[in-house]
């Protein structure tokens, strides 16, 4: 299933998380979601919750980094494009932290450039996905990171 990026589900509660585009699931199965693309953040949460995780919603990248330190996701989805800090600065951040630098990470962005995707590997990244993107691969990359509980 291909994403598309054209048009807003109507969800009614997405719209104050599509500003930056990350996913956390923590350890009991949990997940926080935050997409930067109204679809994309009912989409992911719909196929996260069809398959066991219980989603939940950040409002920014700050908030998605207090909740890592909070709560210890098991598996981060991100986006490169936020707001003030990118997903390459939030993936050094928490591979500069002991205690969440062995959390997986998945990068979701429509940053295809090579360099950026090297970028993301060599900073830690476990996978970098490009938009638009299949679901069915983003699902198989985070069943094979985290299976559900």
């Amino acid at each position: 299933m291909l994403v598309d990026e054209s048009k807003c589900v109507g969800c009614g509660n997405c719209v104050p998380v599509c500003t930056m585009g990350v996913i956390y699931l923590d350890e009991d199965g949990k997940s926080v979601v935050n997409q930067d693309e109204c679809v994309e953040c009912f989409t992911c949460y719909r196929v996260l919750r069809d398959e066991g995780y219980e989603v939940n919603k950040s409002l920014s990248a700050e908030e998605a980094l207090l909740f890592c330190q909070i709560y210890k996701p098991d598996l981060i989805i991100c986006d490169v494009l936020m707001g003030e800090i990118n997903g390459f600065v939030m993936l050094e951040n928490l591979k500069a932290s002991e205690r969440l630098r062995e959390v997986p990470f998945i990068f979701l962005t429509a940053f295809d450039a090579t360099e950026d995707k090297k970028k993301g590997l060599r900073l830690g990244a476990d996978a970098y996905i490009t938009k638009p993107f299949d679901l069915d691969d983003l699902l198989r990359t985070v069943l094979r990171l985290v299976p559900p509980a």
